[in-house]
């Protein structure tokens, strides 16, 4: 009988036709490096420990909840770190307009991204912001009404 050992006989368990940057375990560990940043680095910064770093990057785990914190410190995309989908890079343009967004919001709307964003740092899951999303109408919409 033929037995495979998981740890010895990774190979076996990967698709042979996965390119370098195919799950998030990798990507991560590309951006990780090409950051200069150690797995310990990176933990500090976003609040993990590096064993948590490291099975992401060995891909035991499919994401994380910090992915967007990641993708910040590392200087990338969230969407192209989390889901392998458009640029790698962050355009500075973009960052740059975020923070002049952010600049010149009102005091309300800078207390609704601060709720959120320590929302996001204490792990609630994506549907506590479907929820919030779904309370912000639309183009056309009334203001007040909850949006289906």
């Amino acid at each position: 009988m033929f037995k495979v050992n998981r740890q010895t006989d990774v190979s076996l368990y990967k698709n042979a036709y996965m390119t370098p940057n195919t799950t998030f375990g990798r990507r991560l560990r590309d951006a990780r490096k090409a950051a200069g940043l150690t797995q310990k680095e990176l933990a500090d910064k976003i609040g993990l420990k590096q064993a948590t770093i490291s099975e992401l990057e060995n891909d035991e785990y499919s994401g994380s909840a910090k992915a967007a914190a990641m993708a910040e410190v590392l200087g990338v995309s969230a969407l192209w770190l989390a889901e392998g989908k458009g640029k790698r890079e962050v355009r500075e343009t973009t960052k740059g307009s975020y923070d002049e967004a952010i600049a010149a919001a009102s005091a309300g709307a800078k207390d609704l991204i601060d709720a959120i964003l320590k929302a996001d740092r204490a792990g609630e899951p994506s549907s506590t912001f479907t929820l919030i999303l779904r309370m912000i109408p639309q183009d056309g919409e009334p203001v007040g009404r909850l949006n289906p």
